[in-house]
Order: C-alpha cells, then structure tokens, then sequence
C-alpha cells in the first residue's frame, strides 16, 4: 500500500482501507482489504458493481447476511484437506460454529437460488452453498456450546470418566 500514486494518497484511499480494515472481524479479512487496489479494467469494476447493487436490492426485501465472529479458518481448512487429520475440540467448536453461520444463512441463500433472474451475480455465489445439518448434529452430540467434549460423545470416554468419577 505504500506505493500508491500520489493521486492515490490525496484522495485518501489508504486511509480508508486501514479504516475498513480496522473494523474486520477476522485477520485474513483485514489484509484482503488492505491489498486492495483500484479496479485495471471495466468488467472487474462492472461485475463487483453489480454484486453490490444485487446486495443493496436484497436487503430493502428485508434479508440480510448474518454475520458472526469468526476465527481465522483457512489453516482448519487445510488440516480437514488431509484425510486422517483430527481437530482439536477448540477447531470441532470453530468449524461448528461456521456451520451454524451457513444455516442462519440459508433463507438468504435460497430466496437467492429461486430469485436467480433478479439476483444473477449473488446467484452464482450462492448456488454452491449448502446447510449440512448432519454434520452439525454429529458435532452437537460431541460438544456442549463451550466446545467441552461430551461425556456421552462415545462409549469409551464415557467409561473413562465414569471410573475417574468414582475414583475420586
């Protein structure tokens, strides 16, 4: 961001991006704002105008996006790429609560995917999301809403914390 035209200093931009980036709510976000730059060519600049506008169109219907506070998940991504890898309950509670996040999302997203001629740009971004309400009952009959491991989470840790209960 240092090297920015001096046309680009006078208006103000880095001074705007450190603004919008200060108010990220996750790192990754953050360094995704401060690495903008101005649009190079006409489409990228028509094609993020139009995601916007479909937004603000969205929103006067009364749906918005939920947001919530996440932690960076890109390294949970990469650790559940390798088969055989096991999250800790810290990373099971993370990726539990992204979850969580898609379903509070998903009268957005499908109001989207049956509105597709009104919202084609959204269209394409929301299409290849899905609820997986399996997958977040399976962490829920693992882990409490602290991120605690359940003692019924399987038969042999139950076993195990019924014997140190009774060896106390």
């Amino acid at each position: 961001m240092e090297h920015l035209p001096n046309s680009l200093e006078s208006l103000g931009l880095s001074q705007l991006l450190h603004s919008l980036a200060h108010r990220a709510k996750i790192s990754s976000t953050a360094q995704m704002i401060l690495s903008l730059s101005p649009f190079q060519n006409w489409e990228d600049l028509q094609n993020d105008w139009q995601n916007l506008t479909e937004y603000v169109q969205l929103s006067q219907t009364g749906l918005s996006f939920a947001t919530s506070e996440l932690a960076e998940i890109d390294e949970l991504f990469k650790k559940l790429d390798i088969e055989g890898n096991i999250l800790s309950p810290d990373e099971a509670l993370l990726f539990r609560r992204l979850l969580s996040l898609i379903e509070s999302n998903m009268p957005l997203f499908h109001f989207v995917q049956n509105h597709q001629e009104e919202y084609p740009h959204l269209y394409s971004i929301a299409t290849g999301i899905e609820d997986l309400p399996e997958v977040r009952r399976h962490f829920d009959s693992i882990l409490n809403p602290e991120g605690e491991i359940l003692d019924n989470a399987s038969q042999e840790l139950l076993q195990i914390r019924e014997k140190k209960h009774t060896l106390r």
